[in-house]
């Protein structure tokens, strides 16, 4: 076997176990909505470096720590959420979750654009605290 193949065969194995264990973790079925979660999390670290940056006078790095540690946290109660689900036969913890925190993000994302000077409708605003209000119950 040459190196080529060697390494392509490394890959597609890492590769393989990657997508296993999100599979697992945070399940085949509400997969959709852990992707939109994922990318709602990814534009509040967007805006909130935005914000930092136009409106709060500079980068904070111990600010940022702190958030990216909190995301990975939530992330971690979206899986939690999921293996309560398989623990039980359900499908609505999980969800719960990511609504909440899809909510929670939202909210953060609009704020942040404020902060910058970007109006934001609010129907929009309304739209987010109900995401959220549906996982505070």
């Amino acid at each position: 076997m040459d190196l080529p193949n060697i390494v392509y065969l490394v890959m597609s194995t890492f590769y393989g176990f990657l997508v296993y264990a999100t599979v697992y973790l945070f399940g085949g079925e509400n997969i959709e909505r852990v992707g939109v979660l994922v990318t709602i999390i990814i534009l509040d670290c967007i805006t909130g470096l935005c914000a930092s940056w136009i409106s709060r006078g500079g980068l904070s790095s111990r600010r940022g720590y702190d958030g990216i540690k909190r995301k990975i946290v939530m992330l971690c109660m979206v899986c939690l959420g999921h293996l309560i689900d398989l623990t039980l036969g359900v499908n609505i913890v999980q969800i719960t979750l990511i609504y909440m925190y899809i909510g929670t993000e939202g909210i953060s994302i609009a704020e942040n654009a404020t902060e910058c000077g970007v109006p934001v409708p609010k129907f929009i605003v309304n739209h987010l605290e109900v995401l959220k209000d549906k996982g505070v119950k």
